[in-house]
């Protein structure tokens, strides 16, 4: 089995100050052929990347957890 990159270096996260983040996220994304963006909770970051992902022409699939209690913010 084939894991992410992004699996793979969260625990190395710490070491990374706020740039370093985002420019390694960005490779990412750019490396992406589709984009899942989990959404029940409401996050800069994720609106951001999804953002971002549209833009590069990738295909987004956003998950909501209805049973979370949330109120969906896309109609």
């Amino acid at each position: 089995m084939k894991y992410s990159t992004h699996f793979l270096f969260s625990i190395a996260e710490k070491n990374l100050n706020d740039a370093e983040i985002l420019e390694r996220d960005m490779q990412w994304l750019s490396q992406a052929h589709v984009v899942v963006a989990e959404v029940t909770q409401p996050s800069l970051g994720v609106g951001f990347e999804i953002a971002r992902a549209i833009t590069l022409n990738k295909p987004v699939l956003c998950l909501f957890r209805p049973s979370s209690g949330q109120r969906r913010m896309i109609y």
